[in-house]
């Protein structure tokens, strides 16, 4: 109860609300470009059938970029302009999913690529937290499951 109290509190602080994410790009005349980073997420290491890496960037202006490399495919990216309504509900999910309080897991594994969410808050409020993870499990379940479900709807054919 009190982690979600707190969680609460920190969203609306951060600008986060419960309602849908529908909230105008934050800009001022200091900053007047929308095309700011909301996450980075990364999925890099090794595997038993070789090195796989890949990096998704999603950006306040609706912009996304999926980028991958395995041993058997080279490097390739793909752009999608998902728009910034979907871009603030996917950071606005995983901050209520938790993202802003997500610790590095301690498990060490081999075989088996590491995980990597950074989450920012645009000025004014200026915030990121990073953290890590080898197997999505526990309070690291929530967030690995709403990537994958952004970058299948989103990057089907990639």
């Amino acid at each position: 109860m009190l982690r979600e109290l707190l969680t609460a509190s920190v969203l609306v602080s951060l600008g986060y609300d419960s309602a849908p994410a529908t909230r105008e790009l934050r800009t001022t005349p200091d900053n007047p470009i929308a095309h700011e980073p909301l996450l980075v997420y990364e999925v890099t290491g090794g595997t038993l059938v070789g090195p796989y890496d890949l990096q998704l960037t999603v950006y306040a202006d609706g912009l996304a970029r999926l980028a991958s490399a395995t041993q058997a495919k080279l490097g390739r990216t793909a752009l999608r302009d998902v728009g910034p309504e979907s871009a603030h509900q996917l950071a606005t999910e995983l901050a209520r999913a938790g993202a802003f309080f997500g610790s590095d897991q301690a498990l060490n594994v081999t075989d088996m690529p590491l995980s990597t969410l950074t989450i920012l808050q645009g000025a004014p409020d200026s915030r990121a937290h990073t953290y890590s993870w080898w197997v999505p499990e526990g309070a690291n379940r929530t967030a690995p499951a709403l990537l994958q479900s952004f970058i299948a709807d989103n990057f089907a054919d990639f």
